[in-house]
């Protein structure tokens, strides 16, 4: 999966979705399992608008994988849910 590609972009209809889902205080996250795209692991790898989201979990930036339970422990933890 490419950055831009159609699995990697946000469909606008969600948009008002998670606005109204964060104006009402629910917290919104994104957990992908992704990999860097460079060497230098320097480039961007999610091309999410991240106003949208109270955060953004990436798994080569948190070196576990999903369906590792250990990646779903540390969300609900950094989330406080």
């Amino acid at each position: 999966m490419r950055p831009g590609s159609p699995a990697m972009t946000m469909n606008p209809l969600w948009i008002p979705v998670l606005q109204n889902l964060r104006a009402k205080g629910i917290k919104v996250g994104v957990l992908t399992n992704n990999f860097w795209i460079d060497r230098a692991k320097t480039r961007d790898t999610n091309p999410l608008d991240k106003k949208y989201f109270d955060e953004i979990f990436e798994s080569c930036r948190l070196g576990m994988r999903k369906p590792d339970p250990k990646i779903f422990h540390f969300v609900l933890e950094k989330l406080k849910v």
